[in-house]
């Protein structure tokens, strides 16, 4: 299931300026499966999720990451905020 595994991001004019201002945070080759959530700065709106096997490399501007060895805990954190982490799953049904 390729679909939650590319970052998505919102792409609109105010916040492409804050991204530019932005320092990269980095991770590649994870021993395993790891998930991740990028927040905006004030960790108040999600900016950006997905997952990077162990034989990739995931690269954001964004500084506030929080990632998950459990895709569950990572679902969670997203239903929580709005976001279905597996929209493509009901397209399937």
């Amino acid at each position: 299931m390729d679909y939650h595994r590319w970052w998505w991001c919102i792409n609109n004019n105010n916040k492409m300026a804050e991204l530019k201002s932005l320092k990269n945070t980095k991770i590649c080759y994870p021993p395993n499966e790891t998930w991740f959530i990028c927040w905006d700065n004030t960790r108040e709106n999600i900016m950006a999720y997905g997952s990077i096997l162990p034989t990739q490399c995931m690269e954001t501007p964004w500084a506030e990451v929080d990632y998950y060895d459990n895709e569950a805990s990572w679902a969670e954190v997203l239903i929580e905020n709005g976001i279905d982490p597996f929209p493509d799953d009901k397209n399937e049904e």
